[in-house]
């Protein structure tokens, strides 16, 4: 528990933890209520978080991997990895702390951005889809857990901050917008479905559209405790 509440005041307590917030945030609002395109809800004219949900992906595939890079590519970079081994807590709850608390920081911009519900609400003449929004908020916070996963996995692997941003950009990308990219053009014929099936995209949409599969939830599930486990394997070999 005093590790993790380290760990989070860490967090909290870091200057570039409130400028991803405001990227994340400020540049939702712009896109949503500001900039003319296919994001803006005014000009939709459609009384939802539908583009909230759209645009959200880019920003967390580009900020989170910001959060998660210093994790333990920091440790290995002042060569302090083995001083934590030295503690007398488990290298799993070591990365389970590190883990938890990267992901308060997620819950919080979540949490931060119900401002933009409560700004639809009030322009709305129906209300909105309580059991769409719970589901789409669901998915966006499974696809974090996702996110952040990778971004552990990367720290893990790499003595570089830098490196392992990169990394984990490019894996998450590769997750959301490659392999689903690569079912759309048909070119594996029936095995198309199966590589759909793989794509983080595939089932975050799901939960965009209000549909909830079980599939769904084990796939996030098993792929962020699989990173998570490759990350801990080789942090015990170091």
């Amino acid at each position: 528990m005093n590790l993790f509440i380290k760990e989070l005041l860490s967090l909290y307590k870091s200057v570039g933890f409130y400028l991803l917030g405001f990227i994340f945030l400020v540049g939702s609002a712009l896109f949503l209520f500001f900039f003319s395109g296919n994001f803006n809800i005014f000009e939709l004219n459609q009384a939802n978080l539908y583009p909230f949900f759209q645009i959200a992906p880019y920003f967390l595939i580009i900020l989170l991997p910001a959060m998660t890079m210093k994790s333990f590519a920091e440790e290995q970079e002042k060569e302090t990895l083995d001083w934590l081994k030295t503690m007398p807590v488990d290298m799993s709850k070591i990365v389970a702390t590190k883990f938890l608390s990267i992901f308060s920081g997620l819950f919080t911009f979540i949490f931060l951005s119900l401002t933009f519900f409560f700004i639809v609400q009030h322009f709305s003449l129906n209300g909105i889809d309580s059991g769409l929004l719970f589901s789409s908020y669901l998915g966006l916070i499974f696809l974090g857990i996702f996110i952040i996963s990778v971004g552990i996995f990367s720290s893990a692997i790499s003595s570089n901050q830098i490196l392992a941003y990169i990394l984990a950009v490019l894996i998450n990308a590769f997750f959301y917008f490659f392999i689903s990219g690569l079912a759309d053009y048909n070119l594996i014929g029936s095995l198309d479905y199966l590589t759909q099936s793989l794509s983080v995209k595939f089932h975050y949409e799901r939960f965009t559209q209000g549909i909830f599969y079980l599939s769904s939830c084990s796939y996030f599930i098993g792929f962020s405790f699989l990173f998570i486990f490759l990350a801990h394997q080789k942090l015990n070999q170091k």
